[in-house]
């Protein structure tokens, strides 16, 4: 009679459990879960549902450990293994997750949820066939599953296949027309293949269905920034604001707007939400206070590095304003560019510069300022950027230079400098050129090209070879991406630089060699070369800017460079 009722009793007991995690009582529920496996220490439902319900209350160690005890107890749990799986990929154990993936799909062959989270992990891991692999899987399972469809478009925009992304998106607004993540994401997608005006269909149908979906505001917003409707993006902004949405992207793209339009006083109050962009590093967590106004004196200023090379590049560029006050200065660079830094203010007790891989003690310094910040205490008008043709701060190694003169010299030839690509991830593809764009330029004659690119280029500098029979000098001895110092050397003895959107031409821009920029049409994310009736760069104004005229259009400003180098060429200088 005791057994049986302990049974009817725990059989209660679960039923409620079961009854409050229906009605999202997970609190309750834990409760309960907790009670009977005090009664019954290895029960394998109990410990099961105790790990999901941690894992849903976001403590991953202890709902890990749960899951683990209950597979222990019964390893055919097919659920209990696919949320063991789920937690581990929520803390990058990739391996492990889809070790266990694997096991959940053994046990049911139709498990269709753990392909689709299988393929998940494997595209977190970078394994991007086994992931198409995992989902289609899926696929085949249930060949309307939306959010496998819409997995698999997100997979596909990664791996930048737009055309298959925007597939797989249309095939899942077919079956769901009102499905908002489908339709954000095709949006998100049309903007990667530069459809802005098809991208604003897509988010203006999106906010039609969820008026209250931000992210569809802010898309919305930089396609038409890269359409350069800025009137019409602005009153977006403003609707968004009185919406009472909190949006620092919608702030940071009103900064990017004034740049554009070269209100700089207003742009740099907007670019302080930059720290609250997920893509922004974090501001410098400190107990010392942030420098308001330059009017201190006699203080120790630390200048922290924010985002990459070229940002530092750009922003050190106002550092020579800041030196000159009376106050002693730590500025934090990346540390390929320390030796660059060094030499090129050498003449400047007050400096010292540091890694910012390594950061400094507080008791070093009274105040601390972003490298971005120093733009709005000098640069709040375009008055504030000096009209210098010959305009340097920093200098190249005179030695290397030396070196690799006497390496490359060729006489009667110019030497220009190439480069033609940018790793920004997310915008790479706006970015960046193909070798053969340059077609034109290569075919002026008494020019030699010497390779300026980072990154492994021998196949790009072998197809250019085979296919078109010009040949791109490399100087084997420099590690472009890392010996940063020799890279400033090497473009010292160029004659001129031709270059997208990337460090080198920022390099090449503040060692003031004449340099040649080719921009996208839809620049919006490179708001430090987009400059209101301008085509030099505010910042370094031996760049000369060459902007497509519509989008993918990179014949035009190549042709206008072309043209300009064999003018100039033909004069003789």
């Amino acid at each position: 009679m005791s057994k049986f009722s302990d049974s009817f009793r725990l059989k209660k007991m679960l039923e409620k459990a079961m009854q409050f995690c229906q009605q999202s009582k997970i609190h309750e529920a834990k409760t309960i879960y907790l009670d009977l496996i005090k009664i019954i220490p290895s029960h394998p439902i109990a410990l099961t549902n105790l790990g999901t319900i941690e894992l849903q209350l976001g403590n991953a160690e202890s709902g890990i450990n749960f899951l683990k005890k209950s597979i222990e107890v019964d390893p055919n749990q097919s659920v209990a293994l696919s949320n063991l799986a789920n937690a581990l990929v929520d803390l990058k154990e990739f391996d492990q997750a889809i070790f266990y993936y694997n096991l959940a799909i053994k046990l049911n062959p139709k498990f269709l949820e753990a392909y689709c989270n299988r393929g998940r992990a494997y595209r977190k891991h970078h394994k991007y066939e086994d992931a198409i692999s995992s989902y289609e899987s899926a696929l085949k399972l249930s060949p309307n599953h939306i959010n496998t469809l819409i997995d698999l478009g997100f997979l596909f925009n990664e791996m930048q296949y737009f055309d298959k992304a925007i597939e797989m998106y249309n095939a899942a607004i077919k079956i769901s027309p009102d499905n908002t993540r489908a339709r954000y994401n095709k949006s998100v997608t049309l903007g990667n293949l530069k459809c802005f005006n098809e991208g604003i269909q897509e988010c203006d149908q999106t906010i039609k269905i969820n008026p209250s979906l931000l992210e569809a505001y802010n898309l919305k917003t930089s396609f038409l920034i890269n359409l350069k409707k800025f009137d019409i993006a602005l009153n977006l902004i403003d609707q968004i604001i009185l919406k009472k949405f909190n949006s620092p992207e919608a702030l940071f793209n009103k900064s990017i707007i004034n740049f554009s339009l070269n209100n700089f006083k207003d742009a740099w109050i907007f670019y302080e939400s930059r720290f609250s962009l997920k893509i922004q590093e974090p501001y410098l967590i400190s107990s010392n206070p942030s420098l308001q106004n330059f009017d201190v004196e006699n203080k120790n200023i630390y200048i922290f590095a924010e985002q990459g090379i070229g940002d530092q590049i750009l922003f050190c560029t106002i550092l020579h304003d800041a030196i000159k006050t009376k106050n002693q200065f730590f500025v934090s660079l990346d540390p390929r560019l320390i030796p660059i830094y060094t030499r090129s203010f050498s003449n400047f007790s007050n400096v010292k510069f540091t890694s910012c891989s390594e950061g400094i003690d507080e008791s070093l310094y009274d105040y601390h300022l972003p490298q971005g910040g120093l733009g709005k205490f000098f640069r709040s008008s375009v008055d504030n950027f000096e009209n210098r043709s010959s305009f340097s701060y920093l200098k190249a190694d005179d030695n290397k230079s030396l070196k690799f003169s006497k390496l490359i010299h060729f006489k009667n030839k110019k030497i220009c400098g190439i480069s033609w690509k940018s790793k920004r991830k997310e915008i790479n593809h706006l970015k960046s050129m193909n070798l053969k764009d340059f077609m034109p330029i290569f075919k002026i004659p008494n020019i030699i090209f010497i390779n300026l690119q980072y990154g492994d280029v021998a196949s790009d500098l072998r197809e250019l070879k085979d296919e078109f029979g010009v040949e791109i000098n490399v100087i084997d001895s420099i590690d472009i991406f890392n010996d940063l110092d020799s890279l400033a050397s090497l473009i010292d003895v160029c004659d001129f630089v031709c270059s997208t959107s990337n460090a080198t031409i920022h390099l090449a821009g503040a060692l003031g060699k004449e340099s040649y920029l080719f921009t996208p049409y839809s620049d919006a994310k490179m708001w430090y070369w987009s400059h209101q009736n301008s085509s030099h760069s505010l910042w370094y104004p031996t760049v000369s800017i060459f902007s497509q005229p519509k989008v993918d259009d990179w014949e035009t400003p190549v042709r206008s460079v072309a043209n300009l180098l064999t003018t100039r060429l033909q004069l003789g200088r």
